[in-house]
């Protein structure tokens, strides 16, 4: 939760924590996806000395891949071994999406670290194939071609995107 407490980058996390005090920003599940993934974003990017989750060789790609399911486990009341299947899954299939780009790509890569969150997320909740696959396809469809401008502060808003365009996807692979 540095990224709350702390002046990191663009303060994301932090001003959607503000907007739901005021009332403007449900207290749920979607709303602690996108705080609690922007904020850890918004730590990596303004400097904050805490270790995170690399992906990729990207730290916002391993926040990104593991924020959003870590947060989904702890509202479900997951195992710990539950969780560590999840962020496994969610991983592995950043890591598989990843290998598809070009060595050189303009997409922003929080999105493929996103997509293997939505799997996450979509095993902790209903597990099996068919949801996971479906959340997957649901991403892919949704938030494919954002450019990436660099590593910059501005990842943080991709990343909260991204997470939020997962957790939707997940939704959609419910129904």
């Amino acid at each position: 939760h540095e990224g709350l407490k702390g002046q990191y980058g663009l303060h994301i996390g932090a001003t959607l924590e503000r907007q739901r005090l005021r009332g403007l920003l449900a207290r749920d599940l979607l709303s602690d996806i996108m705080i609690r993934t922007a904020s850890a974003s918004d730590a990596r990017m303004g400097g904050a000395t805490l270790p995170a989750m690399s992906n990729s060789g990207s730290g916002n790609q391993g926040i990104a891949a593991t924020m959003p399911v870590v947060v989904v486990a702890e509202y479900l009341g997951s195992s710990e071994e539950q969780l560590a299947r999840a962020l496994m899954l969610s991983h592995l299939m950043a890591i598989y999406i990843h290998s598809q780009l070009p060595a050189l790509s303009a997409l922003c890569a929080a999105t493929t670290a996103s997509m293997g969150a939505a799997a996450g997320m979509a095993w902790l909740i209903e597990p099996g194939y068919d949801t996971v696959a479906m959340a997957i396809s649901s991403m892919i469809g949704d938030i494919s071609g954002i450019i990436c401008d660099g590593a910059a502060n501005s990842c943080a808003m991709k990343v909260s995107t991204s997470a939020t365009a997962a957790y939707k996807a997940v939704l959609m692979a419910l129904d």
